[in-house]
């Protein structure tokens, strides 16, 4: 089913993408990349899946309406806003559920963030490997795949280091009942 709303949207997005308010504000978000990650953040909350957001993000590139620069800052928004889903799971969760849905957020958000930071040599890495792939780096949603791809596998070599880190960080800020009660106790 995703794919079949994924069709019947390409539609109505080449429509969209046709309207001035739309064109005036991909403009805007291609002078302003951060308006790309808050994007795909909010997006990717509120629909709660980065792959359906990315889903319609690829359809939307494929029309030529949005430039490279600002679909990566959306696919970094949406790495952010797929958290949401752990989130809401970990309400209920006893706390090393809690602790895992933190990491989540956390080390989503540090890689975005991260490679936001360094958008404009990324979206060149993604091209060369693109023209490396002989992908059509313009409108191939391919290179949206691979814009994620990339994001995923390098924040996870680099996250690895920091392993240590990230659990010492997610036992300070989560805490079980008996951690609390033991801390008042003392």
């Amino acid at each position: 089913f995703l794919f079949l709303g994924l069709n019947l949207m390409s539609g109505s997005l080449g429509d969209l993408a046709q309207t001035k308010a739309f064109e005036n504000f991909l403009i805007s978000a291609g002078k302003h990349p951060i308006l790309g990650l808050l994007i795909g953040t909010v997006a990717s909350a509120l629909i709660q899946s980065s792959s359906a957001a990315i889903g319609i993000l690829q359809e939307i590139y494929t029309t030529g309406a949005i430039p490279l620069i600002v679909a990566i800052a959306i696919v970094f928004g949406s790495n952010i806003g797929t958290t949401i889903t752990s989130v809401i799971a970990s309400i209920k969760a006893n706390t090393e559920g809690k602790k895992v849905a933190f990491l989540h957020v956390i080390v989503s958000a540090l890689s975005s963030l991260l490679f936001f930071i360094f958008i404009k040599p990324y979206t060149n890495l993604i091209i060369s490997v693109s023209k490396l792939f002989s992908i059509n780096h313009t409108n191939s949603m391919l290179t949206i795949a691979l814009s994620h791809i990339i994001l995923n596998i390098i924040a996870v070599l680099i996250m690895f280091w920091f392993t240590k880190q990230l659990v010492w960080l997610a036992n300070f800020f989560i805490k079980s009942k008996e951690e609390i009660i033991s801390q008042k106790v003392i």
